[in-house]
């Protein structure tokens, strides 16, 4: 799952659907490791979904992990069939997928207390835009002003690669840098055929293990699922797809009242500011709840959801 992980942020330089693949992958993985941990996994060649649902029904895999590795499947699976992703979906990826390899440490790898540090971005891709190095650019300040020393050196590190790279013939470096990657994902993929084995044996482990050990386990895995840490972007977005899969129309950075979004009959939108009765022409951010809250249903957030009148605030 490291390398996995290594994969898809060099990826994520060039060629964001692969780096939305690597990630669909490491999440796959992860779910099945958490499978075989309690002796779920059905067979060896069980498909993702399948998975997600055993963990489901078993109330295994906490809601807020399922909904990151959800997330990672669909953007996966459109880079996979569609060959499709953005340099921005690729960074979204990259921090979900990094939160849930956060908690599954926590929960699966005996580090309940390890603490990770701000995400260090990758470097730009060829084809950021003005947008997204701008987000690469905020999430470099919030290394920066940290007092992680191991993100800040990360940082360095990084900053020191890019400028040796530079300093070689442009194409010297590029063919370099390609030569060691292919080697990277050629023994990354052989790796990847050896770990049924390491499944099988987690899976005979579990199912040896006495149940209290179990559900210990699983009371761990939820504990740190409350602990979940994503910036408000991020957040946004994952709402954002909650919204879309429910049918409606949502796009938080454009869908604004500001910028002239008015809601139409019949027309399922949620816009993200609306006016307000602090003084005429205000606007404020609208506050959106979690639409996975257990204790509410999916048909009480739509109806929540539904175009506010005139001067009040609209709160999907």
């Amino acid at each position: 799952m490291a390398r996995l992980g290594a994969l898809a942020e060099r990826y994520f330089f060039d060629d964001a659907p692969s780096t939305l693949i690597k990630l669909r992958q490491l999440a796959e993985f992860l779910a099945k490791e958490v499978a075989a941990r309690h002796g779920l996994l059905p067979a060896s060649n069980v498909s993702f979904d399948e998975v997600l649902r055993t963990l489901r029904l078993q109330a295994i895999l906490p809601r807020e992990i399922a909904d990151l590795l959800f997330n990672l499947k669909r953007l996966g699976n459109e880079a996979v069939h569609e060959d499709v992703g953005t340099p921005a979906n690729a960074l979204f990826a990259l921090k979900i997928a990094r939160s849930a390899a956060i908690w599954f440490h926590q929960s699966y790898g005996g580090k309940p207390d390890f603490k990770a540090g701000p995400f260090v971005p990758p470097r730009p891709p060829l084809d950021a835009n003005a947008a997204l190095r701008a987000d690469l650019e905020e999430l470099r300040k919030q290394v920066n002003a940290s007092s992680d020393e191991t993100a800040k050196a990360r940082l360095k590190l990084q900053d020191a690669e890019e400028a040796r790279l530079k300093a070689l013939s442009e194409a010297e470096a590029h063919k370099q840098d390609k030569e060691f990657w292919e080697s990277y994902a050629a023994e990354t993929e052989a790796g990847l055929r050896k770990t049924e084995a390491a499944l099988k044996a987690a899976q005979a482990a579990a199912q040896a293990a006495p149940p209290q050990q179990l559900d210990l386990l699983a009371q761990l895995a939820n504990r740190q699922a409350q602990q979940v840490e994503l910036d408000e972007a991020t957040t946004r977005l994952l709402i954002d797809e909650q919204l879309r899969a429910a049918g409606w129309t949502v796009d938080t950075p454009t869908l604004r009242y500001a910028a002239g979004t008015r809601p139409q009959p019949g027309q399922k939108i949620a816009i993200a500011e609306w006016p307000t009765d602090s003084g005429p022409g205000r606007l404020r951010p609208v506050h959106r709840r979690s639409l996975h809250r257990r204790d509410r249903s999916q048909a009480r957030h739509l109806r929540r959801a539904r175009p506010a009148r005139p001067g009040q605030a609209l709160r999907p």
